[in-house]
């Protein structure tokens, strides 16, 4: 048995955008602490920041393709710039939101670029629940 199933209870990914994923389950299964993505700006790598914007986009919208989900994603620096203002990553993140991944924004960062009442998707942090996430997590992955 290679871990994985064919039970719908336990499919995951992001239904309303097209994408789904089988978890893995026993001892394939990802640990208590599980996957965290940290997004730090508001583009991926250096260059050009129409083409890093662009590429960070279609990454959001891959994360839930691959598996398996993260069960957090922290967001912080001008990253939380992509749940605070309309952009193409709203949806994905909703998506994931709906799967039940954790969406955190660093409330220093939002009050720096004024967007605190402006989020639209995810939840308020702070750095010690963001670092704490980090510390816990089975692993971290991050785009930069």
């Amino acid at each position: 048995m290679n871990g994985i199933t064919d039970n719908p209870k336990e499919k995951t990914g992001c239904p309303s955008l097209g994408c789904s994923a089988v978890q893995p389950q026993g001892k394939n299964a990802p640990a208590a602490g599980g996957l965290v993505y940290i997004i730090s700006a508001a583009a991926m790598g250096r260059g050009n920041d129409d083409l890093g914007w662009a590429l960070l986009q279609t990454y959001l919208q891959t994360i839930c393709k691959v598996k398996p989900l993260p069960t957090k994603m922290l967001f912080y620096n001008g990253g939380v710039r992509l749940v605070a203002e309309e952009s193409g990553a709203l949806n994905v993140l909703r998506a994931l939101q709906e799967q039940g991944v954790e969406i955190l924004a660093c409330g220093t960062c939002l009050d720096f670029f004024n967007l605190k009442a402006k989020i639209q998707v995810g939840r308020i942090s702070n750095m010690h629940e963001i670092m704490t996430a980090v510390a816990e997590a089975d692993k971290v992955v991050s785009p930069f």
